[in-house]
């Protein structure tokens, strides 16, 4: 059995090769691919060393059996084609075909018998959420039918939204002056000049003339995404300033793809919300910190106060990491120096 992993560099495809390691599996090559900023990497898989070749829509997925792929919807979607079109079954873990009716969705421990009817040689699997709570149904439903099932899950529905709001407020407190911000929803830039807008909202309303989130971004220090999907393109992140903070924090895929950003100029520091890609800040730094601390002091809410002390508390350890790594750094670079 011949298998690849597609974005094995990221979190996900990382899991993906343990995996393989630890069960066993008979597979008798493992080819390796990714971004061109992850190709050239090597990693090591039942005692060899294995090369990650370049993603590209060529004829090397030929011979494939099965191809895992996690390295985001837009490059599912991009290569889906290249990847079956020889016979090789795609097991996706993004969002990219989730809602098409001739694509399985699957959970092994629930329905592992629609896999075997996938007439586009795709399979997906339903985000992380649903996920969980399906297996913990199956589970009930084998002991007594499940009439119906109430489900609410809750997530920023556009960039001004309350997630967005919240995050505004907290800056106003850590000093950034109001005029010096902009908040863009789904009809763009929040301006004082719109009469759609709610007092949330109206709180934050620029005086300046904009009408877009692209020119909100010209000469802009940082971007904090919490919208949807596709939302930045490279030409959006390259007017902006020197060295931009980008956090795209949209929740499945970001608002601009992590190889994407990453290839649309040098300086730019890109964080997003997921595991797979590096620089998870709101789910890695946020929720766990605030919640133990929480927790261990039997709060009853979380206020402004708290906030504004875990963001207090966290410039040390990011600070720390920096120096850390620098430090890492020059070491290498002394020890591969002739004595």
């Amino acid at each position: 059995m011949k298998i690849a992993i597609v974005g094995v560099s990221g979190a996900v495809g990382q899991e993906f090769l343990r995996i393989l390691e630890e069960r066993r599996l008979p597979i008798d090559e493992l080819v390796l691919f990714g971004s061109q900023r992850s190709a050239g990497r090597t990693y090591k898989f039942r005692g060899e060393e294995l090369t990650v070749k370049l993603l590209q829509h060529n004829d090397d997925f030929k011979g494939i059996d099965f191809a895992l792929t996690s390295a985001g919807a837009g490059t599912s979607k991009e290569f889906a084609e290249t990847i079956t079109r020889h016979g090789t079954v795609m097991i996706d873990n993004s969002s990219a075909f989730r809602m098409d009716a001739d694509v399985p969705l699957v959970v092994p421990e629930v329905n592992p018998g629609d896999a075997k009817n996938a007439p586009r040689r795709i399979i997906a699997n339903p985000n992380c959420t649903t996920i969980q709570m399906v297996v913990a149904l199956k589970a009930i439903e084998d002991v007594s039918h499940i009439r119906r099932v109430h489900v609410s899950t809750y997530q920023s529905a556009s960039g001004a939204g309350a997630a967005a709001i919240a995050c505004a407020r907290l800056f106003v407190e850590l000093g950034i002056r109001r005029e010096n911000m902009v908040l863009c929803d789904s009809q763009g830039a929040v301006t004082v000049y719109r009469e759609d807008i709610n007092p949330m909202k109206r709180e934050f309303a620029t005086t300046r003339r904009i009408t877009t989130l692209a020119e909100a971004l010209h000469d802009a220090d940082v971007f904090l995404g919490v919208s949807k999907a596709d939302t930045l393109t490279p030409e959006m992140l390259r007017t902006m300033s020197g060295n931009p903070i980008v956090m795209a924090l949209a929740n499945p895929d970001p608002e601009i793809a992590y190889d994407t950003a990453m290839l649309s100029r040098p300086d730019i520091i890109f964080a997003t919300g997921r595991s797979d890609y590096p620089n998870q800040v709101n789910n890695v730094l946020g929720f766990p910190y605030i919640f133990r601390g929480a927790l261990d002091v039997r709060a009853t809410k979380i206020n402004e106060e708290m906030k504004l002390a875990a963001a207090h508390a966290l410039v040390p350890v990011a600070v720390g990491l920096v120096v850390a790594l620098i430090g890492i750094y020059l070491l290498v670079l002394s020890l591969r120096r002739p004595l």
